[in-house]
C-alpha cells in the first residue's frame, strides 16, 4: 500500500522544497520499470544530501525502495526511487514537476 504519513499540506510543502533543492539539480533522470533513477554531480556534498533525503523518506513514505549508488573512482552519484504499482505516478507528481 502506498500512503505518505505527512498531511496533505506537509506533502505539498516538502514536495516544493525537494523539487527546488534536490530534484531540479539532477543532471539526468532515467525512467525505470518501477520508478526513476536520478544522476547527480560527483560533488562531495551529494552523498550526505541523498542520505538525509532517504532517511526522511523512510519515515514518511515507507513504501519507497531507495538506493544510493556511488560509482567507482569518484564517479557518478545516483538516487534510485522505486516501489509498488503506482509509485511512478506518485514520484512524477511529487518530485518531477
Amino acid at each position: 500500500m502506498m500512503a505518505c504519513s505527512l498531511s496533505e499540506r506537509g506533502v505539498v510543502e516538502r514536495s516544493k522544497m525537494l523539487q527546488r533543492e534536490l530534484f531540479a539539480l539532477a543532471e539526468e533522470i532515467v525512467e525505470l520499470d518501477d520508478g526513476y533513477a536520478y544522476r547527480f554531480a560527483d560533488a562531495a556534498d551529494w552523498p550526505a544530501k541523498l542520505i538525509e533525503f532517504a532517511a526522511a523518506e523512510r519515515r514518511c513514505c515507507s513504501f519507497f525502495h531507495i538506493e544510493i549508488v556511488l560509482e567507482p573512482r569518484l564517479g557518478r552519484i545516483w538516487l534510485h526511487l522505486r516501489g509498488p504499482a503506482g509509485v511512478k505516478d506518485f514520484i512524477r507528481q511529487t518530485f518531477n514537476q
